[in-house]
């Protein structure tokens, strides 16, 4: 049996369209494809609401124990072993900042400071590295300021936002580059 789209307004088989069942038909009026693009465009119109809701719906008490139970799970911690060596290989210089720090500051080369440099705090006292080329070369910081530190890096590096491929802006540009 053949249904059109009321999108598309293709026919297709009634495999093609989600089920709904208050639709006569028992079939949703859009097809899968038409939905999906719905939803997807839908996201991208609302980005930070759609952002909002999902760091809200992920403090949620049931999914805070559920991610706590995956966590100490076999599975859980094969995945968490599986991401941390990603994590290194991708981080390399990272990674090797970080052994030459903590190598410096078990020797007695270096001594972690008793304090954050940004706000005086006393706890959990973390070395920052501005370039992780100087692996001795820290800002001694507290957590929740080292994350503030890499926060504003992140927002000071991002690039702006791509233009859509073909349009107006991109022919333009590449018309005056030819000339």
């Amino acid at each position: 049996m053949l249904k059109r789209c009321i999108s598309c307004k293709v026919e297709k088989a009634l495999s093609e369209f989600y089920a709904h069942p208050q639709m006569k038909d028992g079939h949703a009026g859009r097809c899968k494809e038409c939905s999906r693009r719905g939803i997807a465009e839908s996201r991208r119109n609302r980005i930070e609401d759609v952002r909002e809701y999902d760091r809200k719906r992920g403090s949620l008490p049931h999914r805070l124990a559920a991610i706590k139970a995956y966590q100490k799970s076999e599975v859980g911690k094969a995945a968490a072993k599986r991401a941390k060596e990603r994590w290194e290989i991708r981080h390399r210089e990272k990674r090797r900042a970080q052994w030459a720090l903590s190598n410096a500051v078990r020797d007695g080369r270096l001594v972690r400071a008793k304090y954050c440099e940004r706000c005086s705090d006393t706890k959990r006292i973390e070395g920052h590295h501005p370039d992780y080329s100087k692996p001795l070369e820290v800002q001694w910081l507290c957590d929740p300021c080292h994350k503030a530190v890499h926060k504003e890096e992140r927002a000071a590096n991002r690039l702006p936002p791509k233009k859509p491929v073909g349009s107006v802006v991109n022919i333009t540009q590449t018309q005056q580059e030819m000339a």
